[in-house]
């Protein structure tokens, strides 16, 4: 079956399975009569269109369809974060065409024909795309998967590394299996995310002899959170949730051969599932929609924050560094920078469209009244009011919060 996408028109969020771009050249073919020669004349860039198809699932059904459709008719220029093309300025919903299918689990799909509505809106790309952010997650996800196959190795004989083993997987399973509810979920994704998990946790006791199978379920487990919420804030929440998952609280000091396979093992699940995470996030932070510059500082805070705890081998306190497995190798280490880079410069550009939050003096007015002051409408009142910790009806006076171009 088809993976649906996640995509936004002003602000509105929803999910794709369609998107078509049209494009060219603007022209005029002419033909002359008695010969077998043409030209055409070049009347410059034909600005692009984009054709996307939505689909609108049952979970909360009629209010997801009346917001979507009531964005698609209000008018006006609006941004489209498109799932392949990023964030695309000034685009209008020209028409649709909705299709509602109850015997479909009142699902539908509503055909949109958006265009650019002036020819300074062009979209091309500018440094990093989210597509590139997505292709290095990918090859990210390549590279913890191999260390898995090549490094982890369980020897049955040594007492207690079978049983440790089993036991950190079984937090594996229980910590995606926490996730399935951490917000809306699309329907059928939530089936095929129950059943591979259902197979993951079924299939410990072989799969801790088997780290080709291993690294390839536990990929498994996390494209499918990938794409199980409608909301890419549920998504990055869900994957933030797992930094700081480790399989075991306490690690000690290794001083015989078991020991030493056992927790080269444990950092090798362990730096897996919280490198494979943070590679999603930054995927993910590329699909947020932020209100303010604070949105966007506290997300980068969360991203760093992971990437200094994953890349630190943890060894520095023993004297085997040789011996056991950090969890780490060189190509995780190249392709988590290279992820890293590309999603913190794109976050960068987006904090230069986003509003700022700054510190303005003001004498007792009521909320309201300078929502309208600042921004000639109360349309921020309710941004205004989040910011300061106050209620819409309250006076404020003094330092208070507000947004800034």
């Amino acid at each position: 079956m088809f993976l649906l996408k996640r995509a936004s028109y002003k602000k509105v969020p929803f999910l794709m399975k369609v998107a078509t771009t049209k494009g060219g050249r603007k022209d005029a073919l002419h033909e002359f009569p008695g010969s077998n020669k043409q030209s055409i004349e070049d009347f410059g860039l034909k600005p692009r269109s984009f054709s996307i198809t939505i689909v609108i699932i049952e979970n909360d059904y009629e209010n997801n369809r009346n917001r979507v459709l009531e964005i698609l008719s209000e008018g006006g220029n609006g941004v489209l974060i498109h799932p392949t093309l990023g964030r695309l300025e000034n685009i209008v919903a020209r028409h649709w065409t909705i299709r509602e299918a109850i015997d479909e689990l009142s699902r539908a799909e509503i055909v949109v024909q958006f265009a650019l509505n002036d020819a300074p809106s062009i979209p091309f790309q500018k440094g990093v795309s989210a597509n590139e952010v997505q292709a290095t997650n990918s090859i990210l996800g390549g590279s913890v998967s191999d260390n898995i196959s090549n490094n982890y190795s369980v020897n049955t004989n040594l007492t207690g590394n079978y049983e440790s083993a089993v036991a950190q997987l079984q937090k594996v399973g229980e910590a995606f299996n926490d996730l399935s509810t951490f917000g809306s979920n699309v329907n059928d994704q939530i089936n095929i995310y129950n059943s591979d998990l259902v197979r993951f946790t079924g299939n410990i006791n072989s799969l801790v002899t088997q780290p080709s199978q291993l690294a390839n379920s536990i990929a498994t487990l996390f494209a499918n959170l990938n794409q199980l919420f409608i909301s890419p804030a549920d998504t990055y929440g869900a994957l933030v949730a797992l930094f700081g998952f480790s399989g075991t609280a306490v690690k000690p000091r290794p001083s015989t051969t078991s020991r030493i396979q056992r927790l080269s093992n444990e950092n090798i699940i362990d730096k897996s599932i919280n490198i494979t995470a943070l590679g999603y996030a930054y995927e993910a932070s590329t699909q947020l929609d932020f209100q303010t510059n604070i949105d966007i500082d506290e997300v980068e805070e969360q991203l760093e924050e992971q990437y200094a705890n994953v890349i630190d081998p943890g060894l520095d306190d023993l004297d085997i560094e040789n011996e056991v497995q950090s969890g780490l190798s060189d190509d995780i280490l190249d392709n988590l920078n290279d992820i890293r880079v590309d999603a913190l410069e794109l976050l960068d550009e987006e904090l230069l469209n986003t509003k700022k939050v700054v510190s303005l003096r003001v004498p007792l007015l009521p909320i309201s009244v300078i929502a309208y002051r600042l921004y000639g409408s109360t349309e921020l009142a309710d941004a205004l009011v989040n910011l300061n910790g106050v209620n819409q009806s309250s006076f404020v006076q003094g330092d208070i919060l507000v947004l800034s171009e």
